[in-house]
C-alpha cells in the first residue's frame, strides 16, 4: 500500500514540478535561443534513443500541429546518415545526456546542436543543454 500511496503523492505533484521546471531561468533562455534558430530555419530535428526518441515524437507532431516543419530521427541513424541531412537546428533528447550515442554525435556536430537531458553532470549537459 506504501507504494501505491507514494505513486499517487507523485502523480498530484507533477503539475508543480512542471511549473518549477519551466520557470527556471536558464531553460527559459535555451528554450528561447532555440525557438529563434528554429524560426530563422523554419525546421527542427529531434533525436533520442528509446523512451526519450518517443519523447521527441510526441513533441514533433506538437509542434507541426503548430506549423513548425518538426521531423525525428533516431540518434544511431543520425550518426550514420547525419552528414547527407540538410542542416537543421537538432534537439538531441536524452534523459542520462550520455549515452554512447549521444557522445559519438556531440564528437563530430556542434553547430546548432541543443540538448535536454536530466543530469546537470552529463556530457550533454556540458556542451550547453538545457537540464
Amino acid at each position: 500500500m506504501d507504494a501505491t500511496r507514494e505513486l499517487w503523492r507523485e502523480i498530484r505533484g507533477q503539475p508543480d514540478a512542471v511549473r518549477r521546471v519551466l520557470d527556471d531561468p536558464e531553460l527559459r533562455s535555451g528554450l528561447a535561443a532555440l525557438a529563434a534558430e528554429v524560426r530563422a530555419g523554419g525546421e527542427l530535428l529531434l533525436s533520442g534513443m528509446g523512451a526519450s526518441l518517443h519523447a521527441a515524437e510526441a513533441a514533433a507532431s506538437l509542434l507541426r500541429a503548430q506549423g513548425v516543419r518538426a521531423w525525428t530521427l533516431p540518434t544511431s541513424e543520425l550518426l550514420h546518415y547525419g552528414a547527407a541531412l540538410p542542416q537543421a537546428p537538432l534537439l538531441l533528447i536524452s534523459q542520462s545526456g550520455a549515452s554512447a550515442e549521444i557522445v559519438r554525435l556531440l564528437e563530430r556536430r556542434s553547430d546548432g546542436v541543443h540538448g535536454l537531458t536530466l543530469d546537470p553532470g552529463a556530457p550533454l549537459a556540458a556542451h550547453g543543454g538545457l537540464v
